[in-house]
């Protein structure tokens, strides 16, 4: 919902799935490679996620939001 909004707004915005566990294959997949029901609806390659983050750190977590901010 939020990367439809971004959309439909005309603003980036990212999205992240940060998880304290490892991320399961099916996790991976879907989130990587799933369409996003507004990709569907427009039939656009859209993605689900920008990044996946999983059993992180703090250097992990500060990249995450220098990702976030700079553009």
């Amino acid at each position: 919902m939020i990367k439809a909004i971004s959309y439909r707004s005309g603003q980036i915005w990212k999205y992240y799935m940060i998880t304290a566990e490892n991320l399961s294959n099916s996790d991976k997949r879907i989130f990587s490679q799933g369409i996003p029901p507004h990709g569907i609806a427009l039939n656009k390659d859209f993605k689900s996620v920008d990044n996946m983050c999983s059993d992180y750190n703090y250097q992990d977590l500060i990249n995450l939001v220098k990702d976030a901010i700079f553009l």
